[in-house]
């Protein structure tokens, strides 16, 4: 198995909140750049008091250092995928992936 074998392109987008005309808040994702990374398929649960919740759907690997839970996600033409946790402590980011399956 090769990991840059398995690598696509991604764009990587921030999330930003700006006002509306209204004058209340709203979010908006912004392009930020592109980045190759190898998404897999992995189903990763927690339990709490007999209360299943689903952590993440898919683990990527990516050279890109830097991206933040719950400020960036990732997309491409397939599906959009939430950051849910970065560890760049090795020398490719390990990012636990959440599929999100609508783009408002």
């Amino acid at each position: 198995m090769s990991i840059n074998r398995d690598m696509s392109r991604y764009t990587i987008q921030e999330e930003k909140r700006v006002r509306s005309p209204s004058g209340g808040f709203k979010t908006e994702w912004v392009h930020v750049s592109n980045a190759d990374v190898a998404v897999y398929k992995n189903d990763e649960y927690v339990t709490h008091a007999s209360e299943v919740y689903k952590v993440s759907t898919h683990t990527g690997l990516t050279y890109r250092k830097g991206l933040k839970a719950g400020k960036h996600r990732l997309k491409n033409d397939d599906a959009v995928y939430m950051i849910m946790s970065s560890n760049d402590s090795g020398r490719l980011a390990s990012l636990l992936l959440k599929e999100v399956t609508t783009d408002v």
